[in-house]
Parts: C-alpha cells; sequence; structure tokens
C-alpha cells in the first residue's frame, strides 16, 4: 500500500511517498519519494516549473465560470449524485455543443475532471443522469429558480410565456406530431411551453407537449404547477388567448397582457375606432426602442372580463405587409402564367388571373393595427413596452435552438427527448444568470465565454520528482474583467 507519510523535522514537516512491506511479522514503512513540505498547513510540492514538462492543455477558463455560477446557486445540492454528469452536459451545451458520443471526447480536452470530481465519463452514465432529471423535472425547476432569486435576489413580478416547436427527421419518436407551425412544415415536431422573468430573461418554467397540441392549452401547466406569492403580470401572445385562460391566469394570482386575434367582436371596436379618430396623432405617439407607435386606450370586456384594450397602429409594419403581399401576389401571378402551383393563402387575392383588388384592399385593412388587452388598467406606454418586450422570451428560444444547439435531438425514447430539452433549459438557466452577472459590463453570456476560451490550463510533471502541476495561461485584460464581474475570487482560481 502507497500513501503520503507526514515527517517531521525540528520545526519543518516533510512529505514522502511511502510504501507499507511487510518483513517477517512487522510491518514497515519503505521510502519511495519526497513530495515536498507543509508551510503553514498547506502543502508545497517539490519540483520545478522550468524543467517540467507539459502534459496537457485543457480548456479551463468557460468552465471556471460555469461552475462558480453553479456552486454559488447550490446545484450540487440539486442535482445530487448526479450533479456531476448533470452540469457536465448543461456546461457542454453552453460551451460546445453536440451529441452525448462528441461529448464524451470534449471532456477530456477539458478540466471537467477537477472542476466537477469526475473520474470517468460513459455513454451509459450519461444516460443515467438524463433518465434521472425527467423523473425530478417539476421538484427541479422550481429549486432552480428559489435558488436564484435567493442568491441574486431575482423577482418574478413580470413573466413573459410562448410556445415554440422543434422539427423531428424520421418517424421513431412517438412524442412528435404533424401541427401547425410557422413555416408550414409538416414534419413531425414538439411544442415547447417556456416562461421567463421579464427584467432578467431567467426562465421560470418549461414543459414539452407533443406537436399538435394548440398553443392556448399549454399554459394551464404553468398555472398547476407554480403558485405566485403574490400578484404578478404575465405576457403572452394573441395564439395563446382564450376566455380559460385569462379566468385560470386571473385565479391563480396573476394580472394578465396578451395580444387579441383580430376577429369576431374586437375586429368591429378597432374598425370603429379607427374610423371616429385618426390614430395617428401627436398625443398618441410611444416610442419604443424600436419602433414607433400610436395608440388609444378604452375600457373593453372579453368574452365577459372586464378589462381595458390598446389599439396599436405601426406605419411601418404597415408598409412592410403591403410590400410583402404585394411581391407575394406578383410572384404568384408570374407562376400562373407559367402554370406553376400558387400557395393557397395567396389566391384569394387572384381573380381570372388578375389581381384582386376588393381581396387586396380588404386585407390591408388591419395592417400594421393590433390589439392588447389586459385584466387590469395600466398607462399606454406602459402597456405597449410591457407587450412589446415579449421578444426576450423569443431571444430565449432562439438561444435554445441556436446558441445552445437544442437540434438535432438524437433520441427517440419521449423521456430521453424531454430530458434532453431539460438540459438545454439548463444550459439557457445558467446562462441567463451569468448575463445578469455581466450587466454592468454590457456583455452577452455566449461573447464572455467566448472570450474565456483561450484562458487554458496547462498540466506538466517534474520528470525527476513526479511530481504534477497545474499553471493557468495568463488572463488578458478583458478576461480580468469578465472574471472580476462574476465573481472576484475567480481571479484566484486563474492564477
Amino acid at each position: 500500500m502507497v500513501f503520503i507519510k507526514r515527517i517531521k523535522r525540528g520545526r519543518h514537516v516533510y512529505l514522502a511517498e511511502v510504501k507499507s512491506v511487510r518483513k517477517g511479522s512487522k510491518v514497515r514503512h519503505e521510502f519511495i519519494r519526497y513530495v515536498g513540505s507543509e508551510v503553514d498547513n498547506k502543502t508545497v510540492l517539490s519540483g520545478s516549473l522550468e524543467r517540467a514538462q507539459v502534459t496537457k492543455v485543457v480548456v479551463y477558463g468557460p468552465l471556471l465560470v460555469l461552475c462558480d455560477i453553479a456552486s454559488r446557486l447550490g446545484l450540487f445540492e440539486v442535482f445530487g449524485e448526479q450533479a456531476p454528469y448533470v452540469l457536465s452536459l448543461a456546461f457542454a451545451h453552453c460551451v460546445e455543443p453536440g451529441s452525448l458520443v462528441s461529448i464524451q471526447k470534449w471532456y477530456e480536452r477539458t478540466d471537467l475532471q477537477h472542476l466537477l470530481g469526475l473520474e470517468g465519463v460513459t455513454y451509459d452514465k450519461l444516460l443515467d443522469a438524463l433518465d434521472y432529471l425527467e423523473k425530478r423535472r417539476n421538484v427541479i425547476q422550481r429549486e432552480l429558480f428559489q435558488s436564484a432569486k435567493d442568491v441574486f435576489g431575482l423577482q418574478q413580478e413580470g413573466l413573459f410565456y410562448d410556445v415554440t416547436n422543434i422539427y423531428f427527421y424520421g418517424s421513431q419518436c412517438m412524442l412528435a406530431k404533424k401541427g401547425y407551425n410557422k413555416d408550414k412544415s409538416r414534419r413531425g415536431q414538439v411544442q415547447i411551453g417556456l416562461a421567463v422573468t421579464r427584467d432578467e430573461k431567467v426562465p421560470l418554467f418549461h414543459k414539452v407537449f407533443e406537436g399538435n397540441i394548440h398553443d392556448a392549452k399549454t399554459i394551464r401547466h404553468l398555472f398547476d404547477e407554480f403558485d405566485i406569492e403574490q400578484r404578478a403580470w404575465i405576457v403572452w401572445d394573441r395564439g395563446i388567448t382564450s376566455r380559460d385562460n385569462l379566468l385560470d391566469a386571473m385565479k391563480s394570482k396573476f394580472h394578465v397582457l396578451c395580444g387579441l386575434p383580430l376577429k369576431g367582436k374586437i375586429k368591429g371596436v378597432v374598425e370603429k375606432e379607427l374610423k371616429s379618430q385618426d390614430i395617428t396623432q401627436f398625443e398618441n405617439r410611444v416610442q419604443l426602442t424600436k419602433s414607433t407607435l400610436f395608440a388609444k386606450q378604452i375600457k373593453y370586456s372579453y368574452e365577459g372580463i372586464r378589462g381595458y384594450v390598446t389599439i396599436c397602429f405601426n406605419e411601418k409594419e404597415r408598409v412592410a405587409l403591403k410590400e410583402a403581399r404585394y411581391k407575394r401576389i406578383h410572384e404568384s401571378l408570374g407562376k400562373i402564367t407559367e402554370k406553376k402551383p400558387v400557395p393557397p393563402g395567396i389566391m384569394k387575392y387572384i381573380r381570372y388571373n388578375k389581381i384582386n383588388k376588393k381581396a387586396v384592399r380588404k386585407a390591408e385593412k388591419f395592417d400594421g393595427v393590433s390589439a392588447i388587452f389586459s385584466t387590469k388598467k395600466l398607462p399606454v406606454k406602459e402597456t405597449l413596452h410591457a407587450y412589446f418586450e415579449k421578444d426576450k422570451v423569443e431571444k430565449a428560444f432562439q438561444s435554445l435552438k441556436s446558441t445552445l444547439e437544442i437540434r438535432p435531438i438524437r433520441h427517440w425514447l419521449t423521456e430521453r427527448v424531454k430530458a434532453h430539452i431539460f438540459i438545454c433549459y439548463i444550459a439557457y438557466f445558467l446562462l441567463s444568470i451569468l448575463e445578469y452577472q455581466l450587466r454592468p459590463l454590457n456583455m452577452t453570456a455566449p461573447n464572455a465565454l467566448d472570450q474565456l476560451k483561450t484562458v487554458y490550463r496547462v498540466h506538466l510533471t517534474d520528470p525527476k520528482t513526479k511530481n504534477k502541476f497545474t499553471k493557468t495561461v495568463t488572463l488578458n485584460k478583458e478576461q480580468e474583467r469578465i472574471l472580476k464581474a462574476i465573481n472576484k475570487k475567480l481571479l484566484k482560481c486563474s492564477q
């Protein structure tokens, strides 16, 4: 048996590697080599960096930051024994997305063994981590957000909710169904409902649905699975609006701000208001970050629910929609001449191979016009800012789909598909917390991680003493700024 023995010589304590050797009936310690010494209760290894040989250079900077966030949020306790594997999968999606098989190779190029205490990674261990995740999804989601609230003081006074879809190739996944999507694709898909905080874009909730589930039926799960401690605003798009959803939200202590589809009663109300007064008056002008709108607010009851509707007009959007329609009509007329098929949605604007001007005028009537319903009165400017900021949840979906490469999904078992999406959700959660900490630098999380990719950890071995050392590549000023903004203690870890 080989072990390290402390040898005291006067006031000095030396460390030696020895092994137990039995000689007759006695066991003696046979000296192998000196390892180093103890100074102020700290181990100082013997050896020389000058003669040391480089054994491995690994990715360190981005993982150091992500590991610090996970540690501060208590995620090692949240995930228990599976923490090293769950976090390593999430870190990989943040830094270098890919399949489970390629992730195994990526581990070898990182310092995750030391940061997470990973002895060895196998495909089966990673799958075990995925299976563990889905079984505890609801509990883990609550614990993640609660940790963020406790550590960083996040609020849930305002939430954005939306739904997106992920396409599948092949037909093996039972969860993937053909359903409505903006791309008009007929491939199998799954739906993902996601809620994020208004100010910080930190995810609060997600759930995976079959691809043929209507958007409006997904949000009820948020109300069922999360208790809101105080009155909060929730914002969603018009595709989710229904009487049942509004009633469920109000029962769950939410105020609602949502879009209304321009059909039925509201369509007549909007048309009447627009005819009664030119909405493009100076007093109706509201300047947003990227656009200028004109809006007016009136009392309105939607399906018997009292509230207020804000009628909005966007001139730039009107022009853009009009031009896009004309372009599609022009292209379709050319296809008719060439005897090629015309998209079904454009045929209503064509009659006897000519433009149907009456149908075009009817469609143009509400170009650039939208209606926003609120269950509680808000100033017009605040209403518009809150509603049109809902692109934050759309940006969250963009991050899931592109930055974290949620696609392609390489699983087909239902629970594994859900677990894969959950890993991407955890990765986005970490990125959103990182971005929250980077606010003083006005820097995005992906940009910061990219800046830190050149912070390598070098592993060396002294050929004489056989002792092993680590050395971190010297930081540049930008990397120092990033680490300082996240946690000043990380500057010592990078030395």
